[in-house]
């Protein structure tokens, strides 16, 4: 537990985790949509097809379309899969960053719930392992089944499972905490909802710059 706890690759994951939890409020409180995680929205397409909504379905569509563009990036570019930090995932974090900037001040509008969605599927195909736990930080519903297994497995005996239980919370926890943060901002300053998700990306990669160079990710 302890090596979760004051583990700085585990820091870092939380930031990204606050960041998604930021990221998905900030599109629900802007144009009433997750850009996130996807379950919802396939369930509402096919509300729109049958409702012949094709002006929903569009958007969800390109909602879906791009996470998913955002995961074939990162399988470009992090092909090998190894369970070590890469070296450009800092240069991903910042250019993300800069891409949403760039479309919020230039292409305002649902570009910009396009972009985040093309984000948050980098983001979450990015190859993050915690002590062995991998991390996939824009949704929870695998947080919480394993969640409930592992405190199953605990109560059967299993102890060694409690450090898997606390990861899988936490997540919970950070991406909530980015939530409440996002609410609480959007409330009084909605129009620096989008500048401050493209900030907390680029915080993230000079954080991961700085951090791998100090070795603080266990890797050279």
């Amino acid at each position: 537990m302890k090596d979760l706890i004051f583990s700085f690759a585990n820091w870092w994951n939380w930031l990204l985790t606050f960041t998604s939890g930021f990221a998905n409020i900030g599109c629900l409180f802007l144009f009433s949509h997750s850009a996130t995680h996807h379950t919802g929205n396939i369930s509402r397409i096919a509300i729109a097809l049958e409702k012949g909504n094709w002006t929903e379905l569009g958007v969800l569509f390109f909602i879906v379309l791009c996470f998913f563009a955002g995961s074939v990036l990162c399988g470009l570019l992090f092909h090998s899969q190894t369970m070590t930090p890469k070296k450009r995932y800092g240069i991903l974090l910042i250019f993300l960053g800069i891409l949403l900037l760039a479309v919020y001040y230039l292409q305002p509008g649902n570009m910009v719930l396009y972009a985040i969605a093309f984000l948050s599927g980098a983001q979450n195909a990015m190859f993050i392992y915690i002590k062995s736990f991998l991390a996939r930080s824009t949704h929870l519903t695998g947080y919480l089944t394993d969640s409930g297994f592992a405190l199953g497995r605990i109560l059967a005996g299993y102890m060694e499972d409690l450090p898997k239980l606390f990861f899988n919370l936490s997540q919970i926890v950070f991406f909530l905490l980015g939530g409440l943060a996002a609410s609480a901002f959007g409330r009084h300053f909605p129009a620096g909802l989008v500048p401050l998700i493209a900030g907390l990306y680029i915080l993230g990669g000079l954080i991961y710059f700085i951090a791998r160079r100090g070795h603080l990710f266990g890797v050279k």
